[in-house]
């Protein structure tokens, strides 16, 4: 049960919490099988994640990236290499959710069990979550595989990002001349001035302008989406299970609460009963206490009288032969 609920909660990352049942098959070696179910394990999405995930990534790559054919070949096999792969391994804790034969060491595999996860990522994910997800794990950070300056070509990257959604072109990046003492950028999107700055440095003047150019169509994009009904809805289904969270977790909180006055009252009540016996144990013992010391008084009263009246019935010689003994 704990290991359904992980994968339904990891499908729902990518809108996909119906399909766990695929995502479980996935993460499935065919080890865990004996040889005549092989069918049943994650070969397909092994296969899916290594060209079809991959061949998305390259076209990502393609889109966006300024760079030779072969600079992008040497990039796109450097972002799938067993380090980065084991990377997203444990950032989406995929071993609570793995299934291998015993003696099947998935440490040394990781990889492939990573393979059939972004398989099953390209064949049921849409476009803008894939997308998102090549971003976020792939490409981000990732810069300094390819580029010679990595934060320049950062700026770069972003740029053309939004510059490909806005005006379906790269950016052009443009300096102009001024006096002796300064530099000036001014950043393009065919005839379109988006974004100039100027410094003495001709450095931080191209990287003014860029950060310029990217807060500005960052902001559009950024805009227009907020606006979409797709982001409302995304929206009101975030707040929602956020709603529906906070009151599971209210409703967890107050039900501990309960079993613990519940359990409070139940301890005073076995405490109060033991108490009671207790107090009832030593109230018995008091009793037959009182009642013997009440005997043994009556027993040495009635020895004294009898006493008393035995040395009356004595003759005076007896009598005072005991005074004399007694001194």
């Amino acid at each position: 049960m704990q290991k359904r609920n992980e994968l339904k909660k990891l499908a729902g990352l990518f809108e996909l919490s119906d399909k766990y049942g695929e995502l479980q098959k996935a993460l499935t070696h065919k080890s865990f099988y004996s040889q005549k179910h092989e069918h049943k394990s994650n070969s397909r999405y092994v296969f899916s994640g290594m060209y079809v995930f991959k061949g998305n990534t390259a076209a990502i790559l393609h889109k966006y990236i300024i760079a030779t054919g072969t600079q992008l070949q040497h990039f796109l096999g450097n972002l799938f290499k067993n380090k980065y792969l084991e990377e997203i391994f444990d950032k989406y804790c995929l071993n609570k959710i793995i299934r291998c034969g015993e003696t099947f060491d998935y440490t040394s595999y990781k990889h492939i069990f990573v393979y059939g996860f972004l398989g099953f990522i390209a064949e049921y994910s849409n476009n803008e979550v894939l997308n998102n997800f090549i971003l976020s794990n792939f490409l981000i950070g990732k810069e300094h595989l390819i580029l010679n300056n990595p934060k320049a070509g950062s700026i770069t990257v972003q740029c053309n990002y939004f510059s490909q959604i806005l005006y379906s072109t790269n950016i052009v990046v443009e300096s102009v001349p001024t006096t002796d003492t300064m530099n000036k950028f001014i950043v393009k999107t065919g005839s379109n001035i988006i974004a100039q700055a100027e410094s003495k440095s001709f450095r931080y003047a191209r990287k003014k302008a860029l950060k310029m150019a990217l807060n500005f169509m960052s902001e559009i994009v950024s805009k227009k989406y907020t606006q979409t009904e797709e982001y409302k809805i995304k929206k009101n289904k975030k707040n929602l299970l956020k709603l529906a969270e906070e009151t599971r977790n209210k409703n967890i909180k107050e039900q501990k609460h309960r079993e613990k006055v519940e359990k409070k009252k139940a301890e005073n009540i076995i405490k109060r009963e033991s108490q009671k016996k207790e107090a009832q144990l030593k109230d018995i013992k008091r009793r037959e206490a009182n009642k013997k010391a009440k005997i043994r008084k009556q027993e040495i009263k009635e020895f004294e009288e009898k006493r008393k009246r035995k040395i009356e019935n004595m003759s005076v010689a007896k009598k005072r032969h005991l005074q004399d003994k007694q001194k």
